[in-house]
């Protein structure tokens, strides 16, 4: 997945997110995620070592604005597969 894709993917009445995302680019290294209203970073940190790389994250946003079908569709498609990295 490419860190501006999944930047660009998600609405934009997302207020907050966050998390630990494993991507293709770095599949050795953990990669913090943090968005506030359209500000956005991506950290890199230390190598996952012996621990099973993953994602995982919080999308905050109004009630009733974000689509959770429509997220979860736009997430599974920037999703790697252990066996691509």
């Amino acid at each position: 997945m490419s860190p501006l894709f999944y930047t660009f993917t998600l609405p934009a009445s997302l207020l907050r997110a966050k998390g630990v995302l494993h991507l293709a680019e770095k599949p050795s290294h953990r990669t913090i995620y943090q968005r506030v209203a359209q500000r956005w970073r991506y950290t890199n940190t230390e190598p996952c070592g012996k621990e099973r790389p993953h994602s995982s994250q919080v999308l905050i946003g109004p009630a009733g604005v974000l689509d959770q079908s429509t997220l979860t569709e736009k997430l599974d498609a920037c999703r790697v597969d252990s066996e691509e990295t």
